[in-house]
């Protein structure tokens, strides 16, 4: 479009203006009569005429030039030609249109700053005093009626005003009281001075009870003792703590605090462990704020899978506890938890994440829609969780996958890809430790093609490192089962379980429960309940009261209640003596699972043995012609697997470091279901979390716990 035809144009909503000294001006009138300083409110378009470029265009609202640049235009891109086309010229005037100014903000005359102007306004024939920035940006954010200066200045006035009110209601109303206000106004005054003198009392009452007063010598004497402490006889800890204080107390502000590492890792385990317990220490000493914790806690995201950031964490752990070559070897615990069903929007990295779904790694969508020839997206009902333990007592979550139904294939390449993986950040696992659900066991049996575990002693080769992997049930799951099975075993019963002809039935150990109970002053066996005989689901699945029905004290409360009947009858009675003789064997095997203070040095303990001559029982047992009333074929199934798998994850062991021990208290499963434990009580008690909750108790779980069990293996035996 040429200058002329520029002329004689005009944009929708606007008014032309006379060309005058070569520059054309457009002007568009506010839609209402709003005047400002009794002058209208005009939005002002002008365009100058530069030869050979591009004309220079300004835009004013009212008295005040607007800066284009934070609107975002260039204008170099705008009119890209000598002469702008129609289109260039409608976009703009159209964008300076919608555009929202600044009109101040209302302010009384008394107390307008000088950074501010003054203009009055007429809205609707209102006059309205308003004040602007001198520095008014005059365009505003679509959600807010002021320009960011206008906001800064206007808060200081609203402090302002606000001081001035109550200067001068205070003022009045001294000046305007009346008798009545007057005696009011002591009342009040009375009445505060009464609470802060209670308040004052209460302090000092409560210091009082909880500082501690000595006689004036002990009082001298412990000032002694303490000057007489010298610096490099602190602790390292100590000393680091009493500096951390010392520089805290030196400080002005909070914001000056630097808190050394070992400081932060110790708050976070006081954290970790009772956040309440860390508030009542907070009182007493300068910590780092819950804010700064929370920071440090979820620097480590806890992803599902296993990933490299986990394994390098796992080694920094080691690293913190100095483990020796001999303590990174160790063994894979799993186990599934189940959690809501549900799906959770969370924000990772600045992007939206959904959650919740089953998500078991690449291979296996391959795997599924190879077999199904379609891919299923599923919401996750479960938790498969991986931890490692060391042989040396070390133990760390290392993995978890969400799952609805983990199918022993899946089960298979999930261990060895994290047998890899910890191999390659230095950790050798050369046993497994399960359940006895029946994927965990179709997860065994797919390791032994042609032949049965037992035939191969449950320890296949390791395609990794070319030496043994052995395969253990959870004894503590196969003490229940045991349990379990005799409770089953009643006489109008179909899972009745008798042994050389004579049955052994629940309610022996009821009556002997009873006995003891009513005919002896002193109990054999205090530890007995009624709980222990009236079993529900969930009682079910407490060790305790399973072990408590087949430890050595029933045995003993058992051969008391065999005396004491044949004693009323006048002959030896012999229908409990099946049942003692499973006691005498589940006794040693309870008391060797527990034992966390003698470990297995050679093959030759005598509680290998013991475990040996179990075995034999029940395969003398099954072997016979009461194989009909003999444990489920399950249980069978576990037992051996779990004393014939730790006699060869012994002689392994021994036989790579033959001055290392092993403990069997270790060999368990109870390290994963503290986890499940802690991520179920870090959520308020909720027996099923949501996967994402599950996900944020994870570094709570790793830093509050103990990476070194009281019950760990020792290491390496001294002479």
């Amino acid at each position: 479009m040429s200058w002329d035809a520029l002329r004689a144009f005009c944009p929708a909503g606007f008014s032309n203006n006379s060309l005058k000294d070569g520059t054309i001006t457009w002007v568009k009138i506010s839609p209402s009569n709003n005047t400002v300083n009794g002058c209208r409110v005009l939005t002002e378009i002008s365009m100058t005429q530069d030869a050979n470029k591009a004309p220079s265009v300004a835009v004013k609202h009212g008295t005040h030039l607007v800066n284009l640049e934070k609107l975002g235009i260039d204008m170099s891109a705008v009119f890209t030609n000598e002469y702008p086309s129609v289109s260039e010229i409608k976009a703009f005037s159209c964008l300076i249109s919608t555009t929202i100014f600044c009109t101040g903000f209302e302010c009384e005359d008394n107390i307008i700053p000088d950074t501010c102007s003054k203009e009055t306004w007429k809205v609707s024939n209102v006059n309205t005093d308003k004040a602007r920035s001198k520095t008014c940006e005059l365009l505003c954010d679509t959600r807010k009626d002021y320009c960011n200066q206008c906001i800064q200045v206007k808060k200081s006035v609203n402090k302002k005003r606000k001081r001035h009110e109550n200067n001068g209601n205070k003022s009045k109303r001294i000046k305007e009281m009346n008798i009545d206000e007057l005696r009011e106004c002591l009342l009040t005054e009375k009445k505060l001075r009464h609470n802060a003198e209670m308040r004052e009392k209460n302090l000092r009452a409560k210091l009082d009870s909880e500082m501690m007063e000595f006689e004036d010598e002990d009082d001298s004497d412990f000032k002694q003792l303490f000057a007489l402490i010298e610096e490099k006889d602190l602790g390292g800890d100590m000393k680091l703590l009493f500096e951390q204080q010392k520089h805290c107390l030196s400080q002005k502000t909070s914001n000056a605090h630097r808190w050394h590492p070992r400081i932060i890792r110790l708050c976070l385990n006081i954290y970790a462990r009772s956040p309440h317990a860390y508030d009542e220490i907070s009182k007493v000493l300068i910590l780092p704020s819950k804010r700064t914790l929370q920071y440090k806690k979820n620097r480590n995201p806890q992803d599902s899978g296993w990933c490299y950031e986990s394994i390098r964490n796992l080694k920094t752990a080691a690293d913190q506890k100095c483990l020796q070559d001999v303590d990174r070897w160790g063994g894979l615990c799993f186990d599934e938890m189940a959690i809501q069903e549900d799906l959770q929007m969370v924000k990772r990295n600045g992007k939206n994440e959904l959650i919740g779904m089953v998500s078991l790694g690449g291979t296996h969508q391959d795997m599924q829609k190879l077999m199904t020839g379609e891919l299923k997206t599923e919401t996750a009902t479960h938790i498969l969780q991986f931890v490692f333990i060391g042989d040396g007592g070390f133990r760390y979550p290392v993995a978890h996958f969400p799952t609805k139904e983990c199918t022993a294939a899946t089960l298979y390449r999930l261990f060895w890809e994290g047998v890899h993986i910890l191999l390659k950040g230095g950790f050798h696992v050369y046993w497994a430790c399960c359940d006895g659900g029946e994927n965990n066991r179709g997860f065994i049996n797919l390791h032994f093609v042609g032949q049965t575990p037992r035939d191969s002693l449950f320890t296949t080769r390791n395609p990794l490192t070319g030496g043994k992997m052995v395969f253990i049930m959870d004894p503590k799951h196969n003490i229940k089962k045991i349990r379990n099975n005799i409770e089953k075993s009643r006489e109008s019963g179909n899972n009745v379980l008798q042994h050389n002809g004579r049955k052994i039935l629940w309610k022996y150990w009821f009556n002997a429960y009873t006995v003891d109970q009513t005919s002896n002053s002193v109990v054999v066996h205090e530890k007995l309940t009624e709980e222990h005989f009236q079993l529900t689901a969930r009682s079910k699945m407490r060790n305790h009261l399973a072990e408590n029905v087949l430890d050595r004290k029933m045995l003993f409360t058992m051969q008391t209640y065999k005396r004491h009947l044949s004693k009323q009858k006048g002959q030896e009675v012999t229908h409990l003596d099946a049942a003692i003789e499973v006691l005498k064997h589940t006794s040693k095997l309870i008391d060797f699972v527990n034992d966390i203070k003698n470990p297995v040095r050679d093959m030759s303990d005598t509680r290998l043995q013991d475990n040996l001559s179990f075995l034999q029982f029940l395969d003398n047992w099954h072997d016979s012609e009461e194989t009909k009333n003999f444990f489920s074929s399950k249980l069978y199934f576990d037992m051996q697997s779990f004393i014939i798998g730790f006699q060869q994850m012994c002689k392994h062991k021994l036989t790579i470091f033959p001055a290392s021990a092993i403990m069997a208290g270790i060999v368990n499963q109870d390290v994963v279901e503290n986890v499940f434990c802690q991520a179920r009580s870090y959520n308020g008690q909720n027996t099923n979390p949501t996967y994402d909750k599950y996900c944020k108790s994870q570094n709570s779980i790793i830093i509050g716990q103990k990476t070194i069990s009281r019950k760990g293996n020792a290491s390496i035996t001294h002479s």
